[in-house]
């Protein structure tokens, strides 16, 4: 009952110089609920425990999902990464969530003095390939 309450008739409200606009919420964890980071566990627990590749892993903290891949060869990186992906579109689907892909971002660690060129999608969405990224 208790978890059912503060997930129910919640709004979101914005006040402005000019009006006010509120509207109720129809998904998405309160945040800065002490039950948010538990109920985003909950919720995400199936895709972490996917058996994967001994080359990846998954890291997870509430609203963000770290994927890495280790592997020399950059077609199998390709290849393993759209695995991983698919099974989070399906996911995502199965429970009507959303991914914002405009935050999804790669980097590619490497020796080599030219890094390999490959095309990651997730959600028909480009992923860019970033020379640093910000993880917080």
């Amino acid at each position: 009952m208790l978890i059912k309450s503060s997930l129910s008739y919640r709004s979101l409200s914005y006040g402005g110089k000019a009006d006010n606009v509120s509207r109720i919420l129809q998904k998405s964890c309160p945040q800065g609920s002490i039950l948010s980071p538990f109920l985003w566990s909950v919720n995400v627990d199936d895709p972490l425990r996917s058996e994967l590749p001994t080359c990846c892993t998954i890291r997870a903290y509430p609203d963000d999902i770290c994927v890495t891949v280790s592997s020399k060869d950059a077609n199998f990186l390709d290849h393993t990464a759209k695995k991983i992906f698919t099974l989070f579109e399906k996911w995502a689907d199965k429970n009507k969530l959303k991914f914002d892909v405009n935050k999804c971002e790669a980097i590619i660690f490497t020796k080599k003095r030219e890094i390999p060129q490959i095309n990651l999608q997730f959600l028909s969405h480009r992923i860019p390939i970033s020379d640093e990224i910000r993880w917080a």
